[in-house]
């Protein structure tokens, strides 16, 4: 199967009847993005939280891992919602997202976010027990929540901008 294949497969979910009554609905694709859209802010300000804890700008006075331990699981619920909404909004605009850069560029930061995070959990925070209330926390985890919020804030950035027809010129 080709890239082709997959593209085309993609362009005819659109097609779905599903797909078209929502599309279509005055009200459907409004609610159904502003769910992505709260459930995203949900997502990135929850990380956002944590990444300030970690650059020492926020909630200085709590261990990290009690962050980790409260604010995670609402993290990972939000993004469960911005996934199947996200998705339903992809689906909805196949032939537009599918070659879009701002659409690409924004699917390859929340990657990259991905394995910061399972960087950041499989380094700094294995010992999070010695630097716990430490100011400021150690150089690597400083390092990896940096990058967080940057890359958060680029998918927030591309995921609002390939909505403008400009999005995918090709000078971008």
């Amino acid at each position: 199967m080709t890239l082709a294949d997959i593209a085309q497969a993609l362009r005819a979910m659109q097609d779905w009847p599903v797909v078209q009554s929502v599309g279509q609905s005055a009200y459907g694709f409004p609610l159904l993005d502003a769910a992505h859209i709260l459930f995203q802010a949900f997502v990135v300000g929850s990380i956002a939280a944590l990444d300030l804890r970690l650059l020492g700008y926020a909630f200085v006075h709590r261990p990290v891992s009690e962050l980790v331990r409260q604010i995670l699981p609402w993290t990972w619920a939000a993004f469960a919602g911005a996934s199947v909404t996200g998705g339903v909004l992809f689906i909805l605009n196949v032939v537009k997202f599918v070659d879009n850069r701002a659409f690409l560029i924004k699917m390859v930061l929340m990657l990259l976010a991905g394995a910061n995070m399972l960087a950041f959990h499989n380094g700094p925070y294995r010992n999070v027990d010695a630097w716990d209330l430490q100011m400021p926390p150690p150089r690597a985890a400083r390092i990896a929540g940096a990058l967080s919020l940057a890359l958060w804030l680029g998918v927030v950035f591309f995921g609002r901008y390939l909505w403008y027809p400009w999005s995918n010129m090709a000078g971008f």
